[in-house]
């Protein structure tokens, strides 16, 4: 006699993703844990978790065990191994839109794509203080010091290495912007895109960030923000003259009937800057620095010392607040001369691939660091850099004072942070 099994079959399409659920499994929670929290939640925010299933057709003990918990457990176990069969499409985003294994609307593949593809800080900067080639060992390190699980840990380092890998694949073959060509290839949001085309630029520049205390400490966001400024600033993308436009078009600013009025400089004012070098970012199409730069980076060396030093030392103390330059100069009065000649020093050596390594360094033990014990506050730093773009503009050569003034407000970004 042939004995039928009872078989529980469920049959949808499209599927039904839980986003929370798919958050709990994107984080490498397990089915047990995830049951446990999911139902939590659910009980938390007085949703009813009463899965209505007809079970007429389900008779004696089976119908019996078969609980509303139960239920709620296998809808979880049918998330997981749905998310488990999509995760080779998910990471490889291109693809995800051609799968036939189910129907996804374009806004939901957009959500699984972000939350896959997210990144979490404390990982990235300990990813940034080690090599990108990593063992489990490196990773299980990682997870440790990040209380993070391996899972977690292993996605987010897979992603880092599969952009990485495939853009060095492609800059063998042609050049292309490093943000433009992860936006198109890997369909990331324009934020997240941003986030990894400056990691990735990090990785690949071999940035010194782990031999100096307070260089280590420098938290993820700050080094991504001078990431953007570097690449857009050390590039040949006209920074300074779209820096004048952006200006001119912003600060005319209606005040009375027939009026308008202008601020004395663009370096004054902080949105025009950032706004000039975000719209330069996505135009820049190698990263590295541009070669007219590299021969000028040479006229540097020779402001020094003699008259051009004396005048930017005049001319910045000039322009200072009062205020403000007696607290600089209460350490000497040598003070503003010494961190001119410091600034003039870094630019000058950028050209040596070993110095620019070590720019994030210099610029905090040399130029911040100096500024700070003096009580300098983050607000008065910036406003000490751009005194010192405006004279680097307008009081040096034309392409030499360009370059300076790049250099500050990288300077700009990394104290604010420090």
């Amino acid at each position: 006699t042939y004995i039928m099994e009872e078989i529980l079959l469920c049959v949808s399409s499209p599927v039904d993703f839980n986003s929370i659920l798919f958050s709990y499994w994107n984080v490498g929670t397990s089915v047990e844990e995830a049951f446990v929290s999911y139902q939590d939640y659910l009980r938390k925010s007085n949703i009813s978790f009463g899965l209505k299933f007809p079970l007429s057709g389900i008779t004696g003990s089976f119908r019996a065990n078969y609980d509303n918990s139960e239920l709620l457990k296998y809808e979880v176990m049918d998330q997981y191994r749905a998310f488990q069969l999509l995760e080779h499409f998910i990471a490889n985003p291109i693809l995800l839109g051609s799968q036939s294994l189910c129907a996804i609307p374009s806004d939901l593949q957009s959500t699984l794509v972000d939350t896959y593809w997210t990144l979490d800080d404390n990982f990235v900067r300990e990813l940034l203080n080690k090599r990108l080639n990593k063992s489990r060992k490196d990773l299980e390190d990682i997870a440790d010091c990040t209380y993070m699980n391996l899972r977690r840990v292993t996605r987010q380092y897979d992603n880092i290495k599969r952009i990485y890998n495939a853009f060095e694949e492609n800059s063998a073959i042609q050049t292309v912007n490093i943000f433009t060509f992860i936006y198109q290839q890997f369909k990331l949001s324009d934020s997240l895109a941003k986030k990894y085309a400056c990691i990735v630029y990090l990785i690949i520049s071999k940035f010194n960030l782990t031999t100096k205390r307070r260089v280590h400490k420098l938290p993820c966001v700050s080094l991504e923000n001078c990431a953007v400024l570097i690449i857009s600033f050390l590039s040949d993308s006209g920074f300074v003259s779209t820096l004048l436009r952006i200006h001119e078009e912003s600060n005319l600013v209606p005040v009375n009937e027939g009026e308008r009025s202008k601020s004395s400089s663009p370096w004054d004012n902080d949105s025009c800057c950032w706004k000039a070098t975000w719209e330069i970012f996505p135009t820049v199409d190698s990263l590295e620095l541009d070669k007219q730069l590299l021969v000028n980076l040479r006229d540097l060396k020779s402001n020094l010392s003699g008259d051009m030093l004396e005048l930017g030392v005049r001319t910045v103390r000039a322009a200072l607040r009062p205020e403000l330059s007696r607290k600089i100069e209460g350490g000497g009065s040598s003070r503003i001369s010494s961190i001119i000649k410091s600034l003039l020093q870094i630019g000058a050596n950028l050209s040596q691939s070993r110095e620019f390594r070590d720019l994030f360094e210099d610029l905090l033990t040399k130029v911040a660091e100096p500024l700070e014990e003096l009580g300098v506050t983050t607000l008065e730093l910036n406003e000490f850099l751009m005194v010192c773009c405006k004279w680097a503009v307008e009081g040096i050569p034309v392409n030499s004072g360009a370059l300076l003034s790049r250099q500050d407000s990288t300077t700009s970004a990394i104290g604010s942070h420090s």
